[in-house]
């Protein structure tokens, strides 16, 4: 990948690292995460270094990529956005991510968002990035549509977490469409 970093504004995209696993954990200890994703609740300290390592074997694997979300201003992650479910023939990802409750509502979610898009597209050169979120996330949903990714579906109760099934919204950003939103920018 050459630099484990990817910059933005006002935060920066880094691979997690070990020394990573207590701010992981405090981070993650969060009801309101676990509602929303598959991340444990409560969450330990060697969830996260589980997490970390398995981070670094996707990494190797060429499988996936897991960013910390590090917010410049205190030099901490405050955050993880991952790219998960990488197919090399279709040529496409999926974008997972959470934000620790204090950072929210504040921009840094879509910053990192479009970070990755750059990433995904311009680095990877995926044709396709494909992003979800539970039905009644109304945070996330925004997040998405202001990254220019198009609803494309309603996946009925299709993820369990927070002990429920949710409905899952399938949003779906081409290369293409990146391309041209990216030139009416500039």
């Amino acid at each position: 990948m050459g630099s484990s970093k990817l910059h933005g504004k006002r935060i920066y995209l880094s691979l997690w690292k070990a020394s990573d696993a207590k701010r992981l954990a405090e981070l993650c200890n969060d009801k309101s995460i676990h509602n929303f994703t598959g991340v444990p609740y409560p969450y330990t300290i060697k969830h996260a270094r589980d997490f970390i390592k398995k981070s670094e074997k996707k990494l190797k694997a060429h499988s996936g990529f897991s960013f910390a979300i590090i917010l410049k201003e205190i030099n901490k992650p405050i955050g993880c956005v991952d790219l998960i479910e990488i197919s090399k023939r279709h040529r496409r990802g999926e974008i997972g991510y959470w934000l620790g409750s204090r950072y929210r509502q504040k921009g840094y979610m879509g910053e990192a968002l479009q970070i990755m898009l750059k990433f995904c597209f311009n680095k990877l050169k995926l044709n396709r990035v494909e992003i979800t979120c539970a039905k009644e996330n109304f945070a996330s949903k925004r997040t998405i549509e202001s990254s220019g990714a198009r609803f494309e579906g309603l996946l009925r109760r299709r993820n369990f977490s927070g002990n429920k099934f949710h409905d899952v919204m399938m949003y779906g950003l081409l290369k293409s469409e990146y391309k041209q939103r990216d030139a009416i920018s500039l």
